[in-house]
């Protein structure tokens, strides 16, 4: 029985012009790096975390891939969107629900609990960073409500971003868009930042490229070039090209399925990329990993020295020499579970054969030699698609944990990621032109 309110259902006007798209991809880009730079009101300056004397940042290394910022508003930025995914992955992997996604109710109700799930990490969140003493330990309750009240705003501000642009107003998601955003601002910020930092008796820029020509006009290359206890070095603005150059190539890499229109027997191609979940898997294990951080944060300050080091992305080169059994198990649990959740995201967002060969045919194609029926190009598309998911997801794992060890700017995983959403944007855009 459904009952009825007497209220009109409100019609929704969804831009369909690109420039509209653009316009709101960018007044939410716009809205997002305020949130960015905004400083929590109400934490003194010299409060300090854990019983240190300096404040620590509970997830410093995965802040870029999570595009948040220390001490923002935006503190857990995208954390709880994808958090909610990652929980109904694991979830409907492990068969504790069940999920039909080829039924569009079954799809409605997943998108609504992952909603719903984010707003409940949100509050979690934004509860344990106010009252936990992560901002200092001699706050009044009225300075923990009002930092409550701003991590809120915040993070339920970012949710209602991220769902405008998932329906159409903008371009792509929410999440890809932050993402990039956080990575190309990291990489300008390693080469232009005019912070000030003091190694061997002189105060270097933390910009790369400034700090390298400083070091051509003091006759000293080999400080700014590479050194350990540099924030951004001129190796790790080299390496930011080489890991681009690598990714670029491999994500060209496809196996076309020779095709033919069923309206004018015109031959064509149905290319399925090698890393068939592109960026999906790393954003989700990544995530996952921040969180493991940051939980062992609330009990430990020695994270990264103890079995848990696995989690925690190595920060260049130096590591494999100070902890090699720690970077070689990162490496091994990063390709892990992007395999695993390549495997499981075919399901969710239905690209496995079954929904592909569905799609396939609704867009009037054929395969030559086989029969105009779903299960018959199912059978056809099992011998690409699942062994795709499957070690596409390991390799794109693999890849991006060496680009971490490699260090560039931006982070490996972070320039591995952006680079695979540029390309979707320009997939995107190409096809709205």
């Amino acid at each position: 029985m459904k009952l009825r309110t007497g209220i009109s259902r409100f019609k929704e006007t969804v831009p369909s012009s690109i420039r509209s798209k653009l316009a709101w991809t960018f007044g939410i880009l716009c809205i997002y790096f305020a949130l960015l730079h905004l400083g929590i009101f109400g934490i003194p300056r010299n409060s300090h975390l854990m019983h240190t004397d300096i404040p620590i940042d509970p997830i410093p290394l995965f802040r870029v891939i999570t595009a948040s910022n220390f001490r923002s508003i935006a503190e857990f930025g995208i954390i709880p969107i994808v958090l909610s995914i990652v929980i109904f992955q694991i979830l409907i992997g492990s068969k504790l629900i069940k999920v039909d996604f080829t039924k569009k109710e079954d799809r409605k109700l997943y998108a609504i609990g992952t909603k719903v799930l984010a707003i409940i990490l949100t509050i979690a969140f934004a509860l344990v960073f106010s009252f936990s003493n992560f901002y200092g330990e001699d706050l009044s309750i009225l300075s923990k409500l009002l930092i409550l009240a701003q991590l809120l705003a915040a993070g339920l501000l970012i949710i209602l971003m991220d769902e405008l642009l998932q329906r159409g107003y903008g371009i792509g998601s929410g999440t890809s868009l932050f993402i990039l955003a956080s990575v190309c601002y990291n990489i300008f910020e390693g080469m232009f930042s005019l912070n000030q930092e003091a190694i061997g008796g002189f105060m270097w820029y933390q910009g790369s490229i400034l700090a390298f020509f400083q070091g051509i006009a003091r006759g000293d290359l080999q400080t700014p070039f590479y050194n350990p206890y540099k924030q951004y070095d001129f190796m790790g603005f080299l390496l930011l090209f080489v890991v681009a150059a690598i990714v670029i190539y491999l994500i060209s890499i496809r196996v076309e399925i020779p095709a033919q229109s069923k309206k004018d027997d015109i031959p064509t191609r149905y290319p399925i990329r090698s890393m068939y979940t592109f960026y999906v898997p790393v954003i989700l294990s990544s995530v996952l990993f921040a969180i493991i951080y940051f939980i062992s944060n609330l009990v430990t300050v020695s994270f990264s020295a103890g079995f848990l080091g696995i989690f925690f992305p190595p920060t260049g080169p130096g590591r494999i020499v100070q902890q090699p059994a720690l970077v070689i198990g990162y490496i091994i649990m990063m390709t892990i579970f992007c395999g695993i959740f390549s495997r499981i995201w075919t399901k969710t967002a239905r690209m496995d054969s079954l929904s592909v060969a569905k799609q396939f045919l609704s867009k009037d194609l054929l395969i030559p030699g086989f029969r105009e029926h779903p299960k018959t190009v199912q059978k056809y598309l099992n011998q690409y698609i699942p062994a795709s998911a499957w070690l596409g997801g390991f390799f794109i794992g693999f890849l991006a944990s060496i680009a971490d060890f490699l260090g560039p700017l931006g982070t490996g995983t972070g320039v591995l990621v952006a680079i695979c959403i540029i390309r979707e944007y320009y997939d995107v855009i190409k096809q709205g032109l």
